[in-house]
């Protein structure tokens, strides 16, 4: 017999010798069962408090003005370093339906999270086009076509740090029903199909408070599939989430013009595999190990972002036109031509005149941190283990390694033009104007991009079943 011959023929002795092994699915793809004589469950629950924290950092840069001298266009200047560490103890919940099955219940407790932007490399308040020193605040810097004029966002100083968060965060619903069971037919693979309803039910962040939710309605549908051969369980999911706006949140229907009104669709797949380290069945002992890749993509919409505390809590939230030396905004470039710099109180605040949608019935304007975020894809891993001591306890074990695309946190689009040649009037008055179109966060040159983005979480649970 060939060495070739005898490789094949190993191969399928091998393969026939794994499909025939008893499977128990992997950890992603099981769901509780009740009324299940076949299988001796008549009723399904499970409760599994974890611990998990996760941390995000970037670096925001600014877009540069186009110039002829500038070699290339469009060009960014570093401004921030951004982040976030949130810790969030989460209560998951399932109860068995049915054969195969369950509903579900996830109740968020963040305990803490905050965000926090620093200064850069190599920028002071004495070169930062966002939060420039006092001597720099609302003058002009430059000569001729490089002119620009200062504008103060938010302090940064040592450091922005924003409020710390915490409370009871949006709770979700969901029903998982496996379709197909290895278990119960050895033949097939395993397959989950679920719905999840997130409701935001948690106190909406505002600049205001210190709450955590997003006044944002989600829907998820999944799907995920494995099987299992002999000590190896790969997996497959595939998640699309489709978020609707809350009128208690900050997301407002502004009107035909406005274009983007809420957070962005999301898809995420990921792939991977558990591998068996140890198994007994009469004593329902099973320690697994599970490895994978994450992608997805985030489509635009308006949504929180790392900017979001600094600009919510802003000085210049407040400001009167008046104080900016205007009695009206119509579109022109700040500062208009003939007003006297020297007598307004508060010119540095004027960027915040020039959003329609920051004015308040007081007469006053405030941000209330909500921009335009580009759409933008993300790549990442996971691994933990699985450790099952027993039909009734499993301790588990995770870490996950994200990093997503460079994109702009803010760029709303100008309006919608009644005209042929499409240009958009930027006076209100014309109303074809997008009232979260802001010049000075918005416009091409100025734009505020998100790069260099790494997120890292862990988590601990206590599985606890019957």
């Amino acid at each position: 017999m060939t060495s070739s011959r005898i490789v094949v023929r190993s191969v399928v002795i091998l393969l026939g010798l794994l499909l025939a092994l008893p499977a128990f699915g992997a950890e992603v793809t099981r769901v509780l069962s009740s009324f299940d004589d076949e299988n001796d469950q008549p009723f399904g629950f499970r409760i599994v408090p974890s611990f998990e924290q996760r941390q995000e950092r970037g670096d925001i840069s600014r877009e540069g003005a186009c110039t002829d001298e500038s070699g290339a266009c469009p060009f960014f200047n570093s401004e921030l370093s951004s982040k976030r560490v949130t810790n969030t103890l989460n209560f998951d919940i399932g109860f068995g339906l049915y054969h195969d099955l369950e509903v579900r219940i996830g109740l968020p407790v963040v305990l803490s999270d905050r965000r926090t932007l620093t200064f850069a490399d190599g920028v002071s308040g004495e070169n930062s086009t966002v939060a420039p020193a006092p001597n720099r605040r609302g003058r002009f810097q430059g000569a001729g076509d490089d002119r620009v004029f200062n504008y103060s966002y938010f302090d940064v100083g040592t450091g922005n740090e924003g409020p710390n968060r915490a409370g009871l965060g949006d709770m979700s619903f969901g029903i998982a029903w496996g379709a197909f069971s290895q278990q119960r037919n050895d033949h097939l693979a395993n397959l989950v199909l679920a719905f999840d309803y997130t409701a935001p039910t948690g106190t909406v962040a505002r600049g205001s408070n210190t709450g955590v939710g997003r006044g944002v309605h989600e829907m998820t549908f999944s799907a995920v599939a494995s099987r299992q051969f002999s000590f190896f369980d790969p997996y497959f999911g595939l998640a699309y989430t489709l978020p609707l706006r809350d009128p208690s949140g900050l997301f407002e229907d502004r009107g035909i013009n406005q274009q983007v009104k809420s957070p962005g669709q999301r898809v995420d797949l990921m792939a991977g595999a558990e591998m068996i380290m140890f198994e007994n069945r009469e004593n329902g002992q099973r320690y697994t190990f599970q490895f994978g890749l994450d992608f997805g993509y985030t489509a635009e919409g308006r949504d929180y972002n790392p900017l979001f505390d600094a600009l919510a809590a802003s000085g210049c939230n407040g400001t009167r036109l008046s104080e900016v030396g205007l009695d009206r905004y119509d579109g022109r470039q700040y500062p208009p031509e003939g007003l006297d710099l020297s007598a307004v109180q508060r010119a540095h605040c004027a960027w915040i005149v020039q959003q329609m949608s920051n004015e308040r019935p007081d007469g006053t304007f405030s941000h209330d941190g909500i921009t335009n975020v580009e759409g933008h894809a993300h790549v990442g891993g996971h691994f933990g283990f699985n450790l099952q001591f027993s039909d009734l306890i499993q301790l588990r074990i995770g870490t996950q390694l994200e990093t997503r695309t460079s994109h702009f946190l803010t760029g709303a689009y100008t309006g919608r033009s009644a005209s042929s040649d499409d240009r958009v009037d930027l006076d209100p008055a014309a109303g074809e104007r997008n009232p979260d179109y802001n010049p000075t966060l918005d416009a091409v040159g100025n734009r505020f991009r998100y790069n260099s983005i790494f997120n890292f979480g862990w988590n601990i649970g206590l599985a606890i079943r019957y």
